[in-house]
């Protein structure tokens, strides 16, 4: 991946950017309740602060 954005490209996962506090936050759909969320850091090419959250 050489840009965030590329998840865009993969509609299954729902991929979006969150807001209010946890702007620089994705969050892509595993299941129904379940998303991962992530940070990713550009400058080091490298993902941060993976979680899977339940969202309901």
């Amino acid at each position: 991946m050489q840009d965030p954005q590329e998840l865009r490209s993969l509609p299954a996962w729902k991929v979006h950017t969150l807001t209010a506090y946890r702007k620089d936050t994705w969050s892509l759909s595993v299941t129904r309740n379940r998303r991962l969320t992530l940070r990713i850091d550009i400058a080091e090419r490298e993902i941060c602060d993976l979680n899977l959250e339940d969202y309901h």
